[in-house]
């Protein structure tokens, strides 16, 4: 045997693999596009939000590709929309500080995840 790590088998010399190779992958966070009080930059999002909030919370669900039913059936939908597209899109910011906008401010959250996945989707 010429290492701890290759045997003998028959006339064939087998080598072991103790340790896989790795991929090194980096995420970089991108910056929000859409800012959280510039709810009036988009004035017909804006708009329509203020108008008519309950249809404004189905559109923002169905084009982040869930069920317009969501706002209704989960109390807080906001945080998860939020977290989605922050993951997706690797926004910068924490599940708490989704939770923090959408509890303090809801409608400049919902209005900035509207405009960001708008930016985003193109």
């Amino acid at each position: 045997m010429s290492s701890p790590y290759t045997t003998e088998f028959g006339s064939q010399n087998l080598t072991v693999v103790v340790q896989q190779p790795t991929v090194s992958t980096t995420i970089v966070e991108n910056d929000w596009h859409a800012s959280l009080f510039g709810c009036c930059f988009d004035w017909k999002i804006c708009l329509f939000a203020a108008c008519c909030w309950p249809c404004f919370e189905c559109k923002v669900a169905c084009d982040m590709d869930e069920s317009c039913l969501l706002p209704f059936c989960v109390p807080a939908y906001q945080i998860a929309l939020r977290t989605k597209l922050r993951t997706r899109e690797h926004l910068s910011g924490s599940i708490l500080g989704d939770c923090g906008i959408a509890c303090m401010f809801p409608f400049c959250s919902l209005i900035q995840v509207a405009r960001e996945n708008k930016h985003r989707k193109g």
